[in-house]
């Protein structure tokens, strides 16, 4: 393999030089919205390939909630889940 400006690269038939991968995340911000999640997922995953960052930006007051929507979440295509919970959601976790 050789280098080009830092990166990765390989020589393609032509002489040029490409980055032989790119690297790039999907973070999608989200609700409690469990059935649009699975389809925005399934859509951007159909169009991209790409692995997906799922931001609940606090949407879920209990913790079964968050759990039962992460559970719901296709684990091939979501590489993250950030801030399911609410700030103050099941503060007797913290105690």
């Amino acid at each position: 393999m050789s280098w080009a400006n830092g990166r990765p690269a390989s020589s393609s038939p032509s002489g040029c030089r490409q980055p032989v991968c790119q690297l790039f995340r999907l973070k999608l911000k989200l609700d409690a919205d469990t059935e649009r999640t699975r389809a925005l997922i399934a859509m951007i995953t159909r169009l991209t390939g790409q692995p997906i960052a799922v931001d609940f930006n606090q949407a879920f007051a209990k913790r079964e909630q968050a759990i039962r929507a992460i559970e719901c979440l296709p684990a091939r295509q979501v590489f993250l889940v950030e801030q399911p919970l609410a700030i103050r959601a099941d503060e007797k976790l913290c105690a």
